[in-house]
């Protein structure tokens, strides 16, 4: 008589959740495959909020606000909402131009890399921040990364193979001095790589 086999029992996939803003009621939502939904209270929303949620992996999420020429972040879980802290010294808007899109680039861990910039042309500038996804708070790294005036970032940030670390230029694209920089998502420490005045 055969020995009987084991079959083994298939895992069932862990939940992925997935982020969405209700402009009217000012409700983040959250909803996974398995159909569970999540509600926080409802924001207090200004009319020229521009609300961007961009997930960072299977639970959790940044969600981006612009009030009164500032910018506002906050970490969503399927838990609930808490907002990022930021340098109180940083002046973050010039409410004179237009603002390109925040974007998300680099996640690594427990941090996270995002930008957003004026909009210059086809090459834009602005800040880096560095995000401690467990004490909630952001570090400035840089103060011109060099981006896209638009979405596409690729061509301007790039990850290592393992994720940890991260090149980019940084400096204004019509001056002379300009370098790449390597930052390190777990140290916080970014280092230039090579810099240029010509």
């Amino acid at each position: 008589i055969p020995e009987p086999t084991a079959t083994s029992t298939p895992v069932p996939p862990s939940p992925r959740w997935y982020w969405a803003m209700d402009p009217d009621t000012g409700k983040v939502i959250g909803v996974n495959q398995f159909g569970e939904r999540r509600e926080t209270e409802a924001l207090d929303l200004a009319d020229d909020s521009f609300p961007r949620v961009v997930s960072l992996d299977h639970e959790r999420a940044l969600l981006f606000l612009d009030s009164n020429d500032t910018i506002r972040v906050y970490l969503l879980t399927p838990d609930g909402m808490q907002k990022i802290k930021f340098p109180s010294d940083f002046n973050y808007f010039n409410a004179d131009f237009s603002q390109s899109p925040r974007a998300v680039v680099a996640a690594y861990e427990d941090y996270a890399v995002f930008t957003y910039g004026q909009a210059m042309g086809e090459i834009g500038t602005g800040p880096v921040f560095l995000v401690n996804l467990k004490s909630l708070t952001a570090d400035l790294i840089d103060k011109e990364g060099n981006r896209d005036s638009f979405d596409e970032n690729r061509q301007w940030f790039r990850s290592s193979k393992d994720g940890r670390y991260l090149r980019y230029i940084n400096g204004n694209p019509d001056a002379d001095n300009r370098e790449i920089r390597e930052l390190d998502l777990i140290t916080g420490k970014a280092r230039t790589i090579y810099s240029t005045n010509s």
